[in-house]
């Protein structure tokens, strides 16, 4: 009895261009470095496994909707998978984040930036971010909250550090801290120097135990709250 070739499996898709091969080749990496076999990533997005696979070899052009999802389950933006700066070498990106392959995230029209520092191995409970507030730049009026824990220092320039009822003015050396779920905001009061601080982020438990809060990307981004 002779057997049908299948014709999926006897055509092969080909890569449309280089944007396709990168976008897979950011999506391979990002996954082994989370140890993620393909059945978790498909169980999680909804997405086959052999879909998954072809995007991987830049075989398939990914729609928006399934860099969303993948995005989603691996704790990153969908701006990750276009950004060309982004570490692709898994060994290095273990350990080491290049100054020139940072990634950003402006908020508030501009006048908060943040860069994240920690490596794409590091603990993703542990956060460390530099952050850079423009000149009369903030959070803005609003307070906000969440479930990490904040540990601060000005390299340079000052800031105005709301606390719940406090009220803080801190210069360059100044540390500070900030309790889980206390309500903040902070701004640089400079009209032209802006404010350089260093910001580590911990999330824990209520045990005491370093632990990821149910609201905490699983993996390193940029748009990790602070």
């Amino acid at each position: 009895m002779k057997q049908r070739k299948s014709s999926a499996s006897s055509v092969e898709p080909r890569a449309s261009n280089s944007a396709e091969l990168a976008i897979g080749r950011r999506l391979r990496v990002l996954r082994k470095l989370r140890k993620l076999p393909l059945q978790d990533i498909a169980r999680d997005t909804g997405l086959s496994i052999g879909l998954i696979s072809q995007i991987e070899r830049g075989l398939s052009s990914p729609s928006v909707k399934h860099l969303m999802a993948l995005g989603q389950t691996l704790g990153v933006s969908i701006a990750w998978f276009f950004d060309d700066t982004a570490a692709l070498d898994p060994k290095e990106a273990q350990l080491v984040v290049r100054r020139e392959t940072r990634r950003q995230l402006a908020m508030d029209h501009g006048s908060v930036r943040k860069e994240l520092l920690t490596p794409e191995g590091g603990n993703p409970q542990h956060r460390v971010f530099l952050i850079t507030v423009e000149p009369k730049g903030s959070t803005g009026k609003g307070f906000y909250a969440h479930q990490g824990e904040v540990c601060g220092l000005v390299l340079s320039g000052s800031l105005q550090l709301w606390v719940e009822k406090e009220k803080f003015t801190l210069r360059e050396g100044d540390s500070f801290a900030i309790p889980r779920h206390a309500m903040r905001r902070f701004a640089n009061p400079d009209p032209r120097i802006p404010a350089v601080l260093a910001w580590s982020i911990a999330y824990f438990s209520e045990g005491g135990t370093i632990a990821r809060a149910a609201n905490a990307p699983s993996f390193a981004d940029a748009s990790d709250p602070i």
